[in-house]
Order: structure tokens, then sequence, then C-alpha cells
């Protein structure tokens, strides 16, 4: 109803300034109208004043000069009414005549004279002698005026059909030379004889355009009133609405304001100047259980008193608004409680205040449980940088048991004890704080389920006691009534000691703090397991697994220690060894049985060495020995021949007498020694020096040894750059019938052309090749080079048998798991049956693997590949091996032919040879041939082919065209297989 009162009164007073401003529009232009006509009027007032002067200047100046004559013609008559005058009508001498004009007609003339829209006038008089000169209504009434009020003039504005005029009469009163004429009238000087009247029209068009001017100006005023009037109204009322709006959100923001005051959770008390409450919300009531009835008009400090804070009075008058301090609230029942304050002013003149109070008890609670939680997170923290710590085991136990009794939270009395668990079920205290001498030496050592701490070992529970006094089992003398906590250190399932705390007499215990006392022990825990776990990587990192000797890193250690004291007068020496034939145990008999055999080596060897000495296994079956304090290498000599004694015993494995041996290298130690490695290569130098002598043999480095060692580094790298160099010549050497020398085929023989010392022996580098991995590559390439090379032997000869090639495989190139890949595609790319290639493997390569060696050879068979025995009775022979694999030929090593000569016994073992042979149905080539006597014996004993130099010695490929020329070849000699008949 009000907003649409107050649109009501804004239509009506719109409505009153429509008409006022109406009314003022319109009374000012009336007003400026009536200006703008007296403006007019005067200026038709001026305009007569103007020609009324002219006019009576004119006449008198006629008067004054006795009259004007004027000459007489037709037009210009005397005046009749000037017939009485005797000086009217004069001759000039010439004859001329000349009349006086009349000062009416001379007036008349005057005023026709002008523009007709200008002043006009003319003579008249009440009783004039001219009738022509007689007045008009408005004449006669302005000339009796004028005779009646002897006023000088009359004035009067008419109007007319051509418009309004201004007419004024003049009085014309008599002069003595008006008698002349008006005498006989009776007219007397001073009396009116009449009076010029005069008139002249308004400017009626400046009238009209003024008007017009004025008329569109004030009608454009009202109209810029009315639009102004109807804009302020809008405005106006956009301004009522706008205000109706802003008092609906006011009311509804009080309403708000109101329900948030009475819906907050927080008390929102309101006071005057005098700190007595005005204002108590509902949140206030629940806050402090008092009514709002019974508690406005009280003091504000019946809520929050003086103790509460004692600064709310200095604050008060200063007003602290936007500032949050804490206090002490009072409930009703006389609870206090802590509460958050923010006091704001609400009214500064009357001094009226806000105060916003929160309970923040449970915010303090959380606040002390966060400062508890923090600190105990703190200390396990500093446990835990503790465990990190470079600190021998003690000294981190009692860092440890230090920051424990720190914890601030905890009615610890700074005494507590760390117990370790041992294997036969006891506690040993090994840190504790604060505990009396008569505690630590009656609790030094605790047996499982004594005490509360055993009693905590055995259950592995956390036990706790209020009150431990003179009642308790295990109270010692000056101690005093205290709590007791026993907790259980723990990895996992494995019990690893006891942590002991003593807490404040009847202290209760909480959920809170057993879970960080838990947590504590746990870290401890953890500290006692790392210390536990480093101790087993130390072993681990300085100690073989297997037997338990020092490995190489401590054997480098201390041999490191020894080559310092050695600078100061001490001598020793280090011996070095690998069991023998290791590699067969390992593989008849398992791995197993080799680690019960490294083991049972280990405790040997331990016995044999002195207190002092140093026995270390480097690594698989290699072993050193650190000999200190050695008076000369006799000692040396005499512990090796200990090692040697007590290695050459039996070893029982998994019910088998296992023996080993071993060739001991020693390195002594001189002045020029600074390198641990120096001792160790000259150790290992040594050793293969001591298996050049035999099995079971000791060998003591010098400076020959290093020479040749140096000289084997040499050729080794030397031998690399050749493979990269491709200075390896296949050679070949023809293989030839026994009983009529044809040729049946060549074996192919590398040769290495060296840049320097020209071609070097096989019998030089291919035990280096062997050992460094090399005769693969340098395998492969006479492999390829000898079946390229039968091929070109094949296209020579297509009408003859084409000779074979024969190509030495040793045991490490017979080994490689990708042998008959290599194979089978050699073959394949140079284009060559399998039957053209003869492969010769030594007995050595029987003894490694009968499976292996099996699988792998009846694949080569299959591939058409001749197996030949070479260097047959030189190595581990055995008949069985022979009768098992499948070999074609056997070869009778150079050494059994070259002393066919020297005796029955000699040719007795190759006529035995050549029985076994053929009794196996295998062909046999004797090798190394060079006499005309042998080759004769050979012939006699049946052997079927030979090679030697007595025919040729290995020659390039280039020259085995010769003999292909020169000899007929004859198939291939292998009897047994249907693919050489």
């Amino acid at each position: 109803m009000t907003s649409v009162y107050r649109r009501l009164q804004l239509r009506h007073w719109t409505m009153t300034l429509f008409i006022a401003w109406s009314v003022a529009v319109w009374l000012l232009f009336a007003w400026n109208l009536r200006q703008i006509n007296g403006h007019v009027h005067d200026q038709a007032y001026r305009e007569i004043q103007t020609a009324f002067a002219k006019g009576e200047t004119l006449s008198h100046w006629a008067i004054a000069q006795g009259g004007i004559y004027i000459e007489v013609d037709k037009e210009t008559r005397p005046d009749p009414y000037l017939a009485k005058l005797s000086d009217r009508d004069i001759t000039t001498p010439d004859g001329r005549i000349l009349t006086l004009v009349n000062p009416a007609t001379l007036l008349k003339k005057y005023y026709k004279t002008g523009d007709p829209r200008e002043v006009h006038g003319r003579l008249t008089s009440l009783a004039p002698l001219n009738r022509a000169n007689r007045p008009d209504p408005w004449e006669k009434k302005a000339l009796l005026e004028l005779a009646k009020s002897r006023a000088d003039e009359v004035s009067k504005t008419l109007q007319t059909d051509s418009g309004p005029i201004l007419r004024v009469m003049k009085a014309r009163w008599a002069e003595p030379s008006c008698l002349k004429c008006h005498a006989e009238q009776g007219v007397k000087p001073g009396d009116l004889i009449g009076g010029v009247s005069l008139s002249v029209p308004f400017d009626q068009a400046f009238a009209e355009a003024e008007h017009a001017t004025l008329g569109i100006g004030y009608g454009l005023l009202w109209l810029f009133g009315l639009a102004g009037i109807q804009y302020g109204g809008r405005q106006l009322g956009v301004r009522i609405r706008e205000r109706d709006v802003a008092y609906k959100e006011l009311e509804a923001q009080d309403d708000r304001i109101k329900a948030i005051v009475q819906g907050s959770l927080d008390a929102i008390v309101t006071f005057d100047q005098e700190r007595r409450i005005t204002g108590w919300n509902p949140g206030a009531e629940t806050l402090f259980g008092w009514k709002e009835e019974d508690i406005i008009g009280q003091e504000l400090d019946s809520i929050l008193g003086r103790e509460g804070h004692p600064d709310t009075h200095r604050l008060l008058p200063e007003g602290f608004s936007k500032k949050h301090v804490e206090a002490t609230a009072t409930h009703r029942e006389g609870r206090r409680f802590p509460v958050e304050l923010s006091i704001s002013p609400l009214d500064s003149e009357i001094g009226s205040h806000a105060a916003f109070i929160r309970d923040i008890t449970a915010r303090k609670a959380a606040a002390e449980k966060i400062e508890r939680d923090y600190t105990s997170q703190q200390i396990i923290a500093r446990l835990l940088e503790l465990s990190m710590e470079p600190l021998d085991f003690p000294r981190k136990l009692d860092r440890s048991l230090d920051i424990i009794l720190s914890t601030p939270w905890l009615s610890l009395q700074s005494k507590g004890g760390i117990f370790l668990a041992s294997k036969d079920d006891e506690l040993e205290l090994v840190s504790h704080r604060g505990l009396l001498e008569s505690v630590t030496s009656g609790c030094g050592r605790i047996a499982f389920g004594h005490c509360l701490c055993g009693r905590t070992a055995e259950a592995r529970k956390v036990v706790f006691a209020d009150c431990i006094d003179h009642r308790h089992d295990n109270f010692f003398p000056g101690m005093q009534p205290h709590g007791h906590y026993c907790l259980p250190i723990l990895s996992g399932d494995s019990l690893l000691g006891v942590l002991t705390l003593y807490v404040d007499h009847g202290h209760t215990r909480s959920p809170e703090e057993e879970r960080f006392l838990k947590a504590i022990a746990h870290t401890l825990g953890g500290i006692i397991q790392r210390y536990s776990t480093e101790e087993q990587l130390r072993r681990a990192a300085f100690y073989d697994d297997l037997t338990q000797l020092p490995n190489r890193a401590l054997f480098m250690d201390r041999l490191a220690q020894a080559i310092g004291r050695h600078s100061r007068g001490k001598p020793f020496a280090v011996l070095y060894f690998d069991l023998e034939r290791f590699k067969n145990i390992n593989d008849s008999l398992g791995h197993t049985a080799g680690d019960e055999v490294l083991r049972s080596v280990a405790e040997r060897l331990s016995e044999c060495v002195r207190p002092g000495d140093t026995v270390s296994r480097l690594g698989g079956d290699e072993f050193t020995v650190l000999l200190e304090a050695l008076g000369s290498a006799e000692g040396a000599f005499a512990i090796a021949n200990r090692i040697h004694q007590a290695l050459a015993k039996p070893f029982l494995v998994r019910g088998h007498e296992v023996f080993t041996t071993a060739s001991i290298g020693v390195a002594l130690a001189h002045e020029e020694h600074r390198d641990v490695s120096d001792l160790l290569r000259e150790a290992d130098t040594a050793m293969y020096q001591a298996k050049q002598f035999g099995s079971g043999q000791t060998a003591i480095f010098d400076e020959t040894m290093h020479g040749r060692a140096l000289a084997r580094l040499t050729l080794e790298s030397e031998l690399r750059r050749a493979a990269e160099r491709s200075e390896f010549e296949v050679y070949f050497q023809p293989i030839l019938a026994t009983q009529d020398e044809r040729l049946q085929g060549f074996e192919a023989l590398i040769r290495w052309r060296h840049p320097e010392r020209g071609l070097v022996s096989p019998a030089e580098f291919i035990p280096v090749a062997e050992e460094t991995g090399l005769i693969h590559d340098i395998g492969r390439h006479v492999l390829e080079q000898a079946c390229r090379q039968a091929a070109q032997w094949r296209k020579r000869s297509p009408h003859r048998s084409k000779p074979y090639v024969s190509v030495n495989l040793s045991a490490v190139q017979f080994a490689q798991m990708d042998l008959l890949e290599q194979v089978e595609g050699a073959l394949r790319r140079a284009g060559l049956p399998g039957n053209c290639l003869a492969l010769e493997i030594t007995e050595s390569v029987l003894m490694e693997g009968s499976h292996h060696v099996r699988k792998t050879l009846e694949a080569l068979r299959k591939l058409g590949v001749r197996l030949y025995i070479d260097d047959f009775g030189t190595g581990y022979s055995s008949l069985s091996y022979l009768h098992e694999f499948p070999f074609d030929a056997l070869k009778i090593d150079r050494r059994f032919t070259s002393n066919l000569l020297q005796g029955d016994e000699h040719r007795g073992i190759v006529e035995a040879v050549l029985a076994i042979a053929r009794h196996l149905r295998m062909t046999v080539i004797a090798e190394g041939v060079e006499e005309i006597e042998q080759l004769q014996l050979l012939r006699r004993f049946g052997c079927e082919y030979v090679q030697g130099f007595y025919f040729s010695r290995p020659i390039p490929s280039e020259q085995t065209a010769e003999w292909l020329e020169r000899t007929s070849c004859q198939p291939h000699p292998f009897r047994s297989h249907p693919a050489a008949r």
C-alpha cells in the first residue's frame, strides 16, 4: 500500500507541476507580448514626436521669414481664407504674382510628402476656417480634452482595418501671429485655436515576427518543460521504485540477519557502554545456559569475568573490531570453558557493542592433539634420522632412549631402558637412563617370563602397571613408587627386545599414548633390525657366503694393509691357486656337490695356515692365502706343501670319493710393490707356471715369468689386431694314399702373417686365442675359406674325383651353441656337399659331456660331414668313447710317427692304434711323415693315408692347383660311409 500511495502522490505532483509550468509559461509569454507591444508603441510615438518637431520647425521658420510665397499658376491659386490679408498677394518686378501659403496648407503638404506608412498629420480645430479642417470624432474628443485639461497633447491607440495606429493630438495655442486670421473668431493669445493631429501605423511586421518568435520560443520552452517534468517524474518514479526495492532488500536483509543471529551456533551478545547486556541470541542461551529474560540487563562480567581476559576492559573503549581474543567464559552452572571473542561497535554515539563468542573447547583439544601428534612425529622422525647416522650401535641406542624420554606430553620420569633379546630366551640390558645401580645390576639379564619385562618378552604384548612399590617382586633398594610400561620390540614375528619406561605413580594410560609407544617400539625395532641387516651386509660384503672365508674385497683390503706394513720391514707372501678338474666334479655330480667340496677345501685350508694369515676365496674355485710376518720363501713353500697334503686326501661327497689338486703360485713381497694388483698378478703368473710343471706343483714368481707373461699379453693384443687387419691366412697340407701316394684331400691350417715377425707358429698363438675367445672368429674364418677353396677345386676338376678338405675344431669351438649353424652356413654359401668336408676333433672334446657331444656329432653326420679324431693317443683316450661316438677316421699324432724308427715299443703303439681302427671299421691317417723309412713302415702296417713334410709342407691356396694338375685324386678315403663309394 505504501508504494502504491507513493506512486499516486507522484502522479498528483506531476500534474500539479504540469499546470504550474503551463501557467507560468503563459504569464511570461503575455508579459513579453506586452513588452513587445509597448516597444512598438514607443517607437511609433517617437516617430510622431520627430515628425511633429520637424513640422513645428518648418512652421516657425516660415513665420519667422514673414511667410512663404509661391508663384501663382494654374495649380496654385491664392488661398481664399487669407483674402483678408493685405499682403496675401504680391507682384514681383518682373511681373510674376506670388501668393502667401497658408501655414495649415504648408503643414498639410509637408505631411503628404512622407511615406503613407509613416507619420501622417494635419491641422484641425473645433471652429476651423476651412471646413476641410473639421475634426473627426476622435480629433474632436481630443481637442475638447485638451481644452479642458490644458495639456499639450493627447494620444491613443486605435484599431483600424489596416492595423493598429497611434494617434496624437498636439495642442496649438494662439500666438500673436495667429490673430491675423483668427481675431474675428474672438481668439485671444493663449487660447486653444486647434491642434495638430498626428497618426502613425504600428510596425505590424515587426510585431508579428516578434510575436511568432516569442510564441515558438515559449512553445518550445513549454514543451521542454513538460518533457523535463515527465522525465523527472519518471526518474523520480524509478528512484522511488529503487528505494522501495532497497527498502525491501533492507527488510529482507534485516530478516536474514535476524535469522542468522537467531540461528547462529555462536553466541551473539549485545551490550551498552556500561557493559549491560542488551541482546541475547539462542546460541548464547545454549552456550551459557541463561534464558534471554534472565540475562538482559546483567553485566557482561557475569559471563566474561575480568579474570577471563584482563585486557577486555582496556580494549572495549577502543573497540576491538576485527580482533579475536581468547578468554575464559562462565556457564550458568559455574563451569568455566575457553571461548574465542570478537567485539565490534554497533553505535559509536551511544557506545553499544556486539560480542561474538564461540566455544573453542573442542578446537583447543584438537590443537593439543595436533601438537602431541606433531611432537610424536618429530620424535619418530628424529629416531629415523638417528638410524641413518654413522654411530656405533650402543651409542645409537643411548641416543634413541634420550629422545624417547624427552617426550613432553608423557608423564615420564626420565627413566627407562632398552633390552635386547638373545637366542637363549634372555633379555640383556644394553641401554638405560636414570636407573639405580641396583636396578641395572639386578636386571642386567632377565629370563623370559620373569618380572614385567620378561613377561612382555614371553607374551610379546604391552604390559602396564600403574603402581610399582615395595609390594612388587623386584622392588630394588632406593626405588621410588612409580608406574611402568614394558613394550615388546618386534620385527614381524621376531622379538628383538623390550623397551621399559617409568611413568608417574598412579598414571592412567590412554589408547593414544599406547599407540605412540608402540610406534616408538616399532621404530626401535627398525633401528635394531637395520643394525642386524647392516652386520649381515657387512659380512656379505667381506666374506664369502658359501665358505665363510674372506672374499676378494676383504682380501684386497688386508693385502693393501700388508703392503703398508711391509714398508716398515714386515715381509709377507701371497699364494694363488685354483682347484684342478673342479669343473668335472660339478658336471658329473652337480653344483651342490661342488659347493660341498669348496666348503671342505675352505676348512682344510684354514687348518693349514697360521693365526693371523688370511685364507680367501676370490670366486669360483680360486683361492688366495696372505702369509704375514714371513721369515723367508721356505716358510711360504712349507705352507704350500701343507696345502698340497691337505688337498691330496679324498673328499667324500654323496657317497663318492672325489680327488682334486692345486697348482700354487707364490709371490713374495718386495719394496717395489705398491699396488695389490701387482702382487696378485705375479701370484697368478706363478700359478700358471706351476701348471706347466704338472699337477700339484708350486712355483715362485720371478722376473722371467713376468717377461713371459708380458710377452703373452703383447701376443694377445697383437692377435686381436691381427683379426681386425685380416693377417690370418689359410694354408693347405696334402693328404695322400699310403700305397700309391695319390692325392685324397687337404688339411686346412691357419697361419698368422705378422707384419714384423713374419709367419707365427699356430702352437704359439692358438692357445692364447682359445683363452681369449678369439678362436671363434679365427675358426669361422678357416671354415669359410676351406669350404670356398674346396668348392673351387671341384669346379677346376669337373671330370675327376674331387679332393676333400679337413678342418680342425678345438674344444672351445666345439662347445659353441651355434656350431651346427656355422658349418651348415659355410657349406651353403660355398655350394659344397657335406661329404667334401671333414672336421677334426680332439679326444678332450669327448670327455666334456657325452650327451651334448653325441647330439652335436649326430647332427653333423646328418649334414654328411666326416668326423676325425685328431691327435689320437695324446689325450684321455677311451675305447668306449670310440665305440660310442660316430667317428670315421683316426689321426695318429706326429709324435708317434716320428718315434717309429726309435724302437719296437713305439712301433707297437702305432700297430695297436691301427688294429683298434680296423676293429672299429675306421680309417687311419698318420701325421708328421718326414722320412721314407717312416712311410715304408706305415705301408707295411697297413695305414691307409699319410701327410707330412716328406710330401709337402702346408702351402698357400694358390699352389694347390699344381697338386690338382699333377696328381689324380682317388675316391674319398672312407670305406665306412656309403656316400664315399
